[in-house]
This record gives structure tokens, C-alpha cells and sequence, in this order.
């Protein structure tokens, strides 16, 4: 059985991509949107652990490691569908410890290059932070996405994300909540992703 997804322009109602999945696979990506007109601009915070991968993952003498069923960033060729789909311009922002462990370019490293020439920085930013290491780890996920926001006038901005810890219930709209251990290899995070970034 084939799910078509087709999103529209919110202003416009007209339909600017279609998505199509077949058996629970994302399989197919149309766009539709029309060649003239800037496209507009969505910033998305982006976590790895539970979203691009079972969210299983240590660090150990050989690196980091998965220990659950499937291998690391196994869900990233999803994202990469997604991104291509939307009528606008996604520029991420690194909401990942990742980036806090391995900074900031290491942790892009890891992206396809597709999605790596997108990421334009991270929450965590050691030059500018005015907390220590620890208080700036004792945030909420949504604090240190909040700050960055602020800090840089991001707006408007979508977070994918496993943890929802302490996120206040009047921006949970700006969040698309993952499955810890299936992360965005679930359809409906899939769809919920695709439509919020094309809004």
C-alpha cells in the first residue's frame, strides 16, 4: 500500500511537495513548488542520539559506540529525503552532545555531506557560552535551544529531538518528539518532520 504526502503552502494552500511511502519506506519525493519566489527560511535544531539512531550510544576506547540493534546515523539518508522535500531553505543547528564532546566540526563530520554543508552551528558555543561546561549541561534541551535562538535571532525554528524533559507545554508546536530507540525511522515523525519544516 503507497501513502501520498502532499504538503501545501500555508499561505497559498497550494500543494508544493509530495511524499510517498510505501510498506513504512520513504520512497518517494516530488516537489511541485514554483521556480519564482524566495524561499523562506527554517532553522532546524538537530540531536543525534534517539533521533538518528537508537539513542545507545558510549564512548569507549575506540570511539563512540552503538549498542543497540543497527549502526550509527543509519536514519540520516531520511533526513536527507526530508530536506530535499521542503519548499523552504533549512539551515540546522547542532542541539547534539556530539557537539559538545567532539565540537562542533567533528561532530558535522559524522553528517552526509548533503546535510553537513547545512549545519551553520551548535548550541553549544564555548567562545560565547556565559555558563561553565556543567551549568550549561543542567540546561533543559529546550533552555540551551532557546538561548542559541535568542542569542542569534533564529525564528523560526523546529527542534528534532528524543528528549522533552522540562519542555514547556506552550512551545511543544516547535518540537518533533522522537521514539528514544526508533528515532526518525518511524513514518508519522517522518510526515510530522516534513510538514513542520515546509509551515
Amino acid at each position: 500500500m503507497t501513502l501520498a504526502l502532499h504538503i501545501f503552502d500555508t499561505a497559498t494552500q497550494v500543494a508544493v511537495s509530495k511524499i510517498a511511502f510505501w510498506g513504512g519506506l520513504l520512497i518517494q519525493v516530488e516537489s511541485t513548488a514554483p521556480a519564482l519566489g524566495a524561499k523562506k527560511l527554517m532553522t532546524l535544531y538537530l540531536d543525534f542520539d534517539g533521533v538518528l539512531h537508537p539513542y545507545c550510544v558510549y564512548r569507549t576506547p575506540n570511539g563512540l559506540e552503538l549498542r543497540a540493534e543497527g549502526y550509527l546515523f543509519m536514519h540520516a539518508p531520511v533526513l536527507e529525503t526530508v530536506l530535499n522535500s521542503t519548499p523552504n531553505q533549512v539551515d540546522i543547528v547542532l542541539s547534539t552532545t556530539w557537539a559538545f564532546h567532539l565540537g562542533l566540526e567533528e561532530a558535522a563530520r559524522q553528517l552526509p555531506p548533503t546535510i553537513q554543508s547545512r549545519v551553520i552551528g551548535s548550541t553549544w558555543e564555548p567562545a560565547v557560552e556565559e555558563y561553565d561546561p556543567f551549568s550549561w549541561r543542567m540546561l533543559s534541551r529546550f533552555d540551551q535551544i532557546a538561548r542559541h535562538a535568542a542569542r542569534h535571532g533564529i525564528s523560526p525554528w523546529v527542534a528534532l529531538d528524543d528528549d522533552n524533559d522540562r519542555w514547556p507545554e506552550d512551545e511543544y508546536a516547535s518540537l518533533i518528539l522522537c521514539h528514544r530507540m526508533l528515532g526518525l525511522g518511524v513514518e508519522a515523525t517522518q510526515v510530522e518532520l516534513a510538514r513542520k519544516l515546509a509551515e
